[in-house]
């Protein structure tokens, strides 16, 4: 929505200067823990960016596919799955990476996901995604209602319906569960700020 995208750039303005130091902080966080960051990534990105993205793997992030452009994967047969996983990790080769992992956009994934994504070697994913009720009381109105809408959208279970540990999926995938709300749905989705943000 356009209130999603002026809250991004606010965020983020219109240079990569922002971006590129949230990522250094990230990093740094995770350095102070000793733990390596997975950050799915776009091929699409990874093709414009090359030095970058470059610079950020070898800054020990695990750079995961996104898909090569961001589109609805639930939406495409195993082929064209596929077609996009494969043109991705060409995108990924190009700068001497090979993925083992992957989250398609949105968190949006059919039967044929995980066939498309085995036959590439892919060893793990992280595409089903389960709800906290921790939001209750904090948002109403048009947040909220942005939030459930990206609820339905990315196929959320409650935790109370589901259990959140990694599983095994068709084709030998280990998929871990997005726990959710994440930073999108916290800051741009739901507009919380300050102390409720984190």
């Amino acid at each position: 929505s356009a209130r999603r995208l002026g809250r991004i750039r606010q965020r983020f303005g219109v240079s990569h200067a922002p971006m590129r130091g949230a990522l250094n902080e990230l990093l740094s966080i995770c350095g102070a823990y000793d733990c390596t960051p997975t950050l799915a990534v776009t091929a699409v990105l990874i093709e414009r960016y090359p030095d970058f993205f470059r610079n950020l793997a070898a800054s020990r992030a695990d750079l995961a596919v996104h898909g090569y452009v961001h589109t609805d994967h639930a939406l495409l047969d195993e082929s064209y799955q596929y077609e996009h996983l494969e043109k991705a990790l060409h995108a990924f080769a190009g700068l001497g990476l090979r993925p083992r992992g992957f989250r398609h956009p949105y968190l949006r994934h059919n039967n044929a996901t995980w066939a498309a994504a085995a036959r590439l070697g892919f060893t793990h994913s992280s595409n089903r995604s389960i709800t906290w009720d921790v939001v209750d009381g904090l948002a109403a109105g048009e947040g909220l209602a942005a939030y459930n809408k990206g609820l339905a959208l990315y196929g959320a279970t409650v935790h109370r319906d589901s259990e959140s540990l990694p599983g095994f999926v068709d084709g030998g995938i280990l998929d871990m569960p997005a726990s959710l709300p994440d930073d999108e749905a916290v800051i741009d989705r739901l507009g919380l700020s300050g102390r409720y943000a984190g």
